[in-house]
């Protein structure tokens, strides 16, 4: 079973960043994470998932 360092961050449309997770080592295969964007304003916001060596997913997150 493998499992890999996992770092979530999310910005704004202008780059700053409004969350981000310390890496963590979670094991492979799906994961569920809740963001609580209370708080936010009304957006476009894009989330950057980081794992092991290189592996990331850009995401779009729209919070309205």
């Amino acid at each position: 079973d493998e499992s890999a360092l996992v770092e979530i961050e999310v910005s704004d449309i202008a780059g700053k960043v409004v969350y981000r997770t310390a890496p963590e080592s979670l094991p492979s295969g799906p994961q569920h994470v809740e963001i609580d964007t209370e708080g936010w304003l009304p957006g476009v916001y894009v989330t950057t998932v980081r794992a092991g060596e290189g592996a990331f997913l850009k995401q779009k997150l729209v919070k309205l």
